[in-house]
């Protein structure tokens, strides 16, 4: 019988060497371990490694040397990662809305490159087809209950099984501590009109997710930003600076995996819950990339070190599984009953088919195998945008290397403006955000976010390349 190549096998061999590559390890003109080799050490067959650094071959990453083997392409070019921490300190952000971010955010919602234009993955990575058959079964086997209601926490069983998933960021909450929302943004906005009075200002860090900022002037608050590190997250010292010259009354923070790539570790998330509990100032955290980890563990939560009841959490099941489906939870702890009054007023809860059919997807095992395959392509596809941005830019530009997440955070040589690129990018039917738009000062003024949605084709490459030439055409012109 002959060799038949194994896709996940080859992916990730050629996410392995990509790695090695990107972290150093393996320097442009050094060789390869042969197909042989790295064949007996991963315990794939040879046509396997083949077919991974053929791929790698393909793309300029690497180069094949006639009877000497593959080596890492002299041509390759290793970008660094961001600066450490933007020199800027706490402040009020503008809520004014100019012409251009209306541009943006309609955009975002438009059509344009599907391919980096969401904030979820690909459609042909979400658990549609699973998710579809356990909807059936559970509305053919309980019909009746499938047409009423939950109780006002959500479903029991739904309840349960996000708690044991708790326990894989060291959290043990009992299904009572839950309540099950319409989503992330949903609870976010409650938990914050549950919190605050209109005039409060609230800390947020930057730069700063859009629909925080509609979020906070819908609500009639006042947006006060800390600068984030993307490889350090959320610097204490920024938020003591910020609730000491500030009348901080609420913060809405996102510990893992923000935009810029960062992971706020351990140490800095104690540090910040405790400090906060001092002054008795609520914490809102937003979880909804904690699943979507490239290591070994989940990572924790702010909620984890909690001891008062003073941060609340806010989740989604469904943006990296079926985002249609529109199904999140919270941890409001001590706003508990808040929560739950506002949520009756507004009648915000989830249909009982969703809630039972994410239920038994929980139960099943599926999230955990749907998750697996998913961080697997999602990191695979980041490596490769990475390298492609690395032969594209001009030189100055730097990227992230997030470990975790669906966002890469690109800094451009200082003389380019973002809004500029967004602008030209737009033109040519690319989607990027401009950082300048994400801050009230000029911190990010020459960096963008680009989206990767777990895929890796023709479309994404030719966006990337036609970003590249605008970068550096705009480089060049100052």
């Amino acid at each position: 019988m002959p060799n038949t190549i194994q896709p996940y096998q080859y992916k990730k061999i050629e996410e392995h060497v990509l790695n090695l590559v990107e972290s150093g390890v393996l320097q442009p003109g050094e060789r390869l371990p042969s197909l042989r080799k790295m064949a007996t050490t991963i315990r794939v067959s040879v046509p396997t490694v083949a077919q991974a650094y053929a791929e790698l071959e393909s793309r300029g990453i690497l180069e094949s040397r006639e009877r000497s083997g593959f080596y890492v392409s002299l041509d390759y070019k290793r970008l660094p990662a961001p600066s450490l921490c933007p020199e800027a300190r706490p402040g009020q952000m503008d809520m004014s809305r100019p012409a251009l971010l209306e541009a943006a955010l309609r955009t975002c919602h438009g059509n344009i490159c599907d391919a980096m234009n969401r904030y979820y993955p690909e459609k042909s990575l979400l658990a549609g087809r699973c998710l579809g058959k356990i909807l059936r079964s559970v509305i053919q086997d309980d019909p009746i209950r499938a047409v009423s209601y939950e109780p006002p926490q959500g479903n029991l069983e739904l309840r349960k099984q996000i708690a044991l998933r708790c326990m894989n960021a060291d959290l043990a909450v009992s299904p009572d501590e839950i309540v099950v929302t319409p989503g992330t943004m949903s609870s976010i906005a409650t938990l914050l009109t549950c919190i605050t009075r209109p005039g409060d200002a609230v800390l947020i860090q930057s730069p700063a997710f859009i629909l925080y900022l509609r979020v906070i002037e819908t609500l009639g608050l006042r947006a006060i930003e800390i600068p984030s590190c993307p490889q350090n997250g959320i610097p204490v010292q920024h938020v003591a600076d910020a609730i000491r010259d500030f009348d901080v009354k609420a913060c809405l923070l996102i510990p893992n995996f923000h935009m810029d790539g960062s992971l706020t570790p351990d140490s800095s998330k104690r540090q910040i819950v405790e400090l906060l509990a001092e002054k008795n100032i609520p914490l809102v955290e937003d979880d909804v990339y904690g699943e979507l980890y490239f290591g070994q563990d989940r990572p924790s939560l702010f909620k984890t070190f909690d001891t008062t009841g003073l941060v609340a959490t806010a989740s989604s099941l469904t943006r990296t599984v079926a985002p249609g489906y529109r199904l999140g939870w919270v941890l409001p702890g001590e706003f508990k009953e808040q929560v739950l009054a506002h949520m009756s007023m507004t009648d915000a809860r989830p249909a009982t088919p969703m809630q039972l059919a994410l239920g038994e997807f929980l139960r099943r095992g599926e999230f955990d195998k749907h998750m697996k395959g998913l961080r697997a392509a999602i990191s695979l596809s980041m490596a490769r945008m990475q390298c492609e941005i690395g032969r594209r830019f001009p030189e100055g530009t730097q990227v992230s290397r997030p470990e975790g997440g669906f966002y890469i955070w690109v800094q451009m040589p200082k003389q380019v403006d973002s809004k500029d690129v967004f602008v030209r990018a737009r033109e040519k039917g690319v989607v990027v955000f401009p950082g300048s738009l994400l801050s009230f000062s000029d911190t990010f003024k020459n960096c963008i976010r680009i989206n990767c949605r777990g895929v890796w084709n023709d479309d994404v490459r030719k966006a990337l390349g036609t970003l590249g030439n605008i970068v550096t055409a705009l480089a060049e012109q100052k």
